[in-house]
């Protein structure tokens, strides 16, 4: 699942990731869950803004679900252009 949300003059590209395997024999593959990985373009899509980054929840662990990593990771990504990133001008 993949999508892309226009804010602030920024387009904030992000995509739940399935683990492909577990990381240790003792985790089941359902407990890893979905990890956002979000990317932030200038206006036109073309330039990054910021470095690609990934999101997890409070514990490090995955999300229940593509839907909610997906969410997640557009907060992260609106924080992130909120907090650190100037204004762009929106034509």
């Amino acid at each position: 699942m993949e999508c892309a949300f226009p804010y602030l003059g920024y387009s904030i590209k992000v995509y739940a990731q399935a683990p492909a395997e577990p990381a240790a024999r003792s985790m089941m593959l359902h407990d890893a869950g979905f990890v956002s990985v979000v990317e932030i373009f200038s206006a036109n899509g073309r330039v990054p803004a910021f470095p690609q980054f990934r999101v997890t929840d409070e514990n490090g662990r995955g999300f229940d679900s593509q839907v909610d990593a997906m969410l997640k990771g557009f907060t992260a990504g609106q924080s992130i252009v909120d907090e650190l990133l100037p204004v762009a001008a929106i034509n």
